[in-house]
């Protein structure tokens, strides 16, 4: 079975328009699916991280590199998450 990767650039953006973008994408996602949202604010990326956690989500992080503000944030829909979207 394939699974498809999406990338979602959120750069620039804040809450409450981050999360509703994220959760849109998330709710597209089949099992196997990886998404990768791109965000360069933190309270926007611990909202996003809050709810895909609760969801069931898989979900990594790739923290910020010094002097740089982006943060990705990976997520992969598994069986148990796809009835919790």
């Amino acid at each position: 079975m394939q699974h498809d990767y999406f990338e979602l650039d959120l750069k620039g953006r804040r809450c409450p328009q981050t999360l509703i973008a994220s959760k849109l994408a998330m709710g597209k996602l089949n099992i196997g699916d990886v998404l990768v949202i791109l965000l360069d604010d933190s309270s926007s990326a611990s909202d996003i991280l809050d709810y895909a956690h609760r969801r069931g989500f898989s979900v990594n992080t790739i923290e910020p590199q010094r002097g740089l503000a982006l943060m990705a944030i990976e997520i992969t829909i598994s069986q148990e998450s796809r009835f919790h979207v």
